[in-house]
């Protein structure tokens, strides 16, 4: 008997696999035509509203079944993007059925639905607020929510990032919502996600706004959390503060806003008397650094104030900030402060409206991110700022630092006069402005250091200082 050769049996192998990829082609053919041909499709429509309809379309195919209600606007782009992800969902649903029918070698009994929501917010602006679930052989394995807001008068879509200030960061936004949730949230998970405002998904109540996030965005499982508009509303800009407040809300608000100014004054009051009884008890000034953080000069100073134990406040250019985060986190652990002084220096009596927003609001937030804390401080650029933009300061939750003692070290560059004119001027209370960014200051402070030392006095960040001094009259910058 001959024996068959090794390059017969490569033939023979060849041949069998093409054979079983043409039946396997062959079954997925017949499996498609069983899922397509055979598929009944039956579409109603209802009406929601004078300017919205739903369209609910069912899909039957054996064991296979679905049912959509997608909303249909008469805009051409938002119906499209709408319709285009409901479709590109229920075609993964059914793609996946189709590949676990082949896996398990027998059809699986699965149903897709999409049910949409719609609610009306203010004239033509809505909330389109659409879940998603899919269940197999009777059990609900999945469900997500995805939610549209929509002007109809524009023609748009409304993301969550159009109608929030600049203010609110995503730390602030993961403090509100850690603070409205029974879950643990994971701040890393929420941070990691690209272009974070453009994607969150949420809706509108009259008392809440409603956040909802896939299991993965902010913790392991899906979250929806609802924050109350009382603890929001500061956040929203005015145009959609006035779409989204109700006139009930609105009153509340402003009755909240006037019993928390009353609070406050008392407690400014009650405090400043006490505060000024301490002062004379306590010498304290705080030694304030603009500027900064240098790169050669900045450590120098960390050095000296290290070595006498004194406590300052450094107002960094946002820019300098970036450029040198490991000396923005020596300031921060060896237990001294960080303010704001804009992103480049810019006089803010000098330049448009957009740019004073960025040089207010970009800065604090790009500070932030370095310092992964709230920068509630902010030192004006030259010591220039107008009613507009001190209101612009405020409303980014910043308060105004000025000064009371100027060692012009910009000016005189001269290490004996700057310690001179802060020995000459000096007294309880003061704060006393240098920069970080001059050789001859980092030079300067040990003598100033030593003489605050050896005469009393406490030195201590503006924060700790400011209650103590409220309604102090401090002075103008004239230059670097």
């Amino acid at each position: 008997m001959r024996s068959i050769r090794w390059y017969t049996w490569v033939g023979i192998v060849i041949l069998f696999l093409i054979a079983t990829v043409g039946f396997i082609k062959i079954f997925n053919s017949i499996n498609n035509m069983a899922h397509s041909d055979n598929m009944n499709v039956k579409v109603e429509s209802e009406e929601v509203d004078h300017q919205i309809q739903l369209d609910i379309e069912t899909k039957e195919a054996g064991d296979l079944t679905s049912v959509k209600s997608i909303p249909f606007t008469q805009v051409k782009n938002i119906d499209q993007t709408i319709k285009k992800w409901a479709n590109e969902r229920e075609q993964s649903f059914f793609t996946e059925m189709k590949e676990s029918d082949l896996l398990l070698d027998y059809k699986t009994s699965a149903h897709f639905s999409l049910e949409s929501q719609i609610k009306p917010i203010k004239d033509d602006i809505y909330n389109i607020v659409i879940t998603e679930e899919q269940s197999a052989e009777q059990t609900s394995n999945y469900k997500k929510m995805k939610t549209y807001t929509i002007n109809l008068d524009e023609e748009e879509f409304i993301h969550f990032e159009d109608i929030i200030k600049k203010s609110l960061s995503s730390n602030k936004l993961f403090k509100l919502l850690q603070n409205n949730s029974e879950s643990n949230l994971n701040k890393e998970m929420f941070q990691k996600n690209d272009d974070l405002f453009s994607k969150i998904d949420w809706t509108i109540s009259k008392k809440d706004i409603i956040f909802y996030f896939k299991a993965g965005e902010l913790s392991k499982q899906n979250e929806k959390i609802e924050v109350p508009l009382m603890q929001f509303y500061s956040y929203l800009k005015d145009d959609y503060y006035e779409a989204f407040i109700t006139d009930e809300l609105d009153e509340s608000i402003k009755l909240q806003q006037e019993e928390e100014r009353k609070q406050k004054e008392e407690e400014r009051k009650e405090k400043e008397a006490q505060n000024k009884e301490a002062l004379q008890s306590r010498k304290m000034v705080a030694l304030t650094f603009d500027d900064g953080p240098d790169p050669e000069n900045t450590p120098k100073i960390l050095d000296s104030l290290q070595a006498y134990n004194a406590k300052a406040t450094f107002f960094n250019l946002a820019n300098n900030a970036e450029q040198n985060p490991d000396i923005v986190q020596r300031i921060i652990n060896e237990g001294h402060e960080i303010g704001n002084h804009s992103v480049s220096h810019a006089n803010l009596n000098a330049v448009k409206r957009q740019k004073a927003e960025q040089e207010i609001i970009n800065s604090k937030q790009m500070i932030e991110d370095v310092t992964g804390e709230e920068i509630t401080l902010f030192r004006p650029p030259y010591g220039n700022f107008e009613d507009d933009t001190q209101k612009m300061i405020n409303d980014s939750n910043q308060d105004i630092i000025m000064w009371s003692l100027d060692t012009r070290d910009w000016e005189t560059k001269n290490t004996n006069e700057i310690y001179q004119t802060v020995k000459n001027n000096v007294e309880p209370g003061s704060i006393i402005l240098m920069h970080d960014i001059h050789g001859v200051t980092a030079d300067a402070l040990p003598k100033i250091l030593s003489y605050l030392n050896n005469e009393g006095y406490e030195l201590v960040t503006v924060s700790e200082l400011q209650p103590y001094i409220e309604g102090t009259n401090n002075g103008a910058y004239f230059g670097y």
